[in-house]
């Protein structure tokens, strides 16, 4: 079944766009609010992928960028700086997704899933279809001019070769992508990773060194303190700041997943400790 991806979805991904993106100049197609794909415009209840009738065509449309698809789905991705690239143009957003918060309607499929199941032949690794309107408190956007007055450029350029520094540019970064109603840590923790693991070469990421796990662990302390973590047998959608079985589309996420799960492993431990210690 093709919803059996869901044990592989990420704990969060990506989205670039700006105003002329989505094959349309209809606003709600990408906005602050949420992502309304072409095929709810008309206010179309979703309902689920197999009541699509031509399910093959529309996939393929919207993975060719055909602008007569009248596509149910919104492209994703896991990679932030491959989210960056899909920004490029007017009024530049990109967005966050919590997919721990998704609404019930909302399905996220990985394209080699939709491969496997025959629905379609291209071979997109870097690609998560998402079906569905997105809104409500799983979804967050940050202006790009925001992301540059922080210092995301920076985190792109051999100026930022001190790992401390690294860290706390990313930290102030990732605040922006944790909604104001949202006082959990986990996007915090996990944002400031995934950008600290950026290389200043595109396609050419830098080896995650141990110093880099110790400047993380020192300077997410407070939000590993707090952060409200599953219990290890938990099934995804409610897994914890990562979920291992996700695709790992290239090296860069591979090490910011590693480097995720480290810290998740790490925050387990010293909770572990502070109970133990309240308890004696």
């Amino acid at each position: 079944m093709i919803d059996s991806s869901r044990l592989t979805i990420p704990r969060f991904l990506f989205r670039g766009f700006h105003s002329a993106s989505g094959g349309g100049s209809d606003p709600r197609l990408n906005s602050v609010e949420g992502i309304v794909p072409h095929a709810f415009l008309n206010w179309e209840k979703p309902t689920n992928i197999y009541e699509i009738p031509h399910l093959y065509n529309m996939v393929n449309g919207h993975l060719r960028w055909d602008r007569g698809t009248r596509t149910a789905f919104s492209s994703w991705t896991a990679d932030f700086w491959l989210a960056v690239r899909y920004s490029t143009g007017l009024n530049r957003y990109i967005a966050i997704l919590d997919t721990t918060l998704i609404e019930s309607h909302v399905r996220v499929y990985h394209v080699l899933s939709l491969v496997h199941a025959g629905i379609t032949h291209m071979n997109y690794t870097h690609e998560w279809l998402i079906y569905g309107p997105i809104k409500g408190p799983a979804f967050h956007c940050v202006p790009w001019k925001d992301l540059g007055n922080a210092g995301i450029n920076g985190l792109n350029m051999p100026v930022l070769d001190s790992w401390k520094l690294r860290v706390l540019v990313a930290k102030e970064i990732a605040t922006l992508f944790r909604s104001l109603n949202d006082r959990r840590p986990d996007t915090i923790i996990a944002v400031t990773i995934i950008l600290a693991c950026l290389h200043e070469k595109w396609g050419h990421r830098e080896h995650v060194a141990g110093d880099l796990y110790r400047e993380l662990r020192k300077h997410l302390s407070e939000e590993m303190k707090v952060v409200q973590l599953p219990s290890l047998d938990c099934k995804a959608p409610n897994f914890g700041l990562v979920n291992t079985h996700m695709y790992k589309q290239n090296h860069y996420v591979e090490e910011y997943m590693g480097l995720l799960e480290r810290i998740e492993k790490q925050a387990r431990q010293d909770g572990q400790k502070r109970k133990r210690r309240r308890e004696d």
